[in-house]
C-alpha cells in the first residue's frame, strides 16, 4: 500500500521530463539494497543471536515511518503538482540530428 501510494505522490510532483530518471533511481534505492541488508542481517545475526536480531530487525522496521510521518507528507489533503511544489522548469531537450 506504501508504495503505490508513494509512487504515486513521487509522480504526481516530478516534472515529467525527469519522470523516467526519477523512477529509476527509486526503483534502484528500494531493490539495490536488498543484498546489502540481507547480508548485513545475517552479520547481525551471527554475532548477537537470531532471537536478538530479529527484535533488531522488528524494531527498525517499526521506526521506518519515522521520517514519512516528520515531513510533510501527512498534511497533504490533495496530491500537490509539480507547478504547486515550486519545482524547477522543464530540462531542454536536446535536438535529435538526423542523418539526410
Amino acid at each position: 500500500m506504501f508504495t503505490v501510494s508513494a509512487a504515486a505522490l513521487r509522480q504526481s510532483i516530478t516534472p515529467p521530463s525527469l519522470l523516467g530518471r526519477v523512477s529509476s533511481v527509486a526503483r534502484v534505492l528500494a531493490l539495490g539494497t536488498a543484498p546489502v541488508a540481507l547480508v548485513a542481517g545475517g552479520a547481525l545475526a551471527s554475532a548477537v543471536g537470531l532471537r536478538a536480531a530479529l527484535w533488531i530487525g522488528a524494531t527498525g522496521a517499526l521506526l521506518t515511518p519515522l521520517p514519512v510521518l516528520l515531513s510533510r507528507v501527512p498534511a497533504l489533503r490533495d496530491m500537490p503538482d509539480a507547478d504547486d511544489l515550486g519545482a524547477h522548469p522543464p530540462v531542454a531537450t536536446i535536438p535529435s540530428t538526423s542523418a539526410p
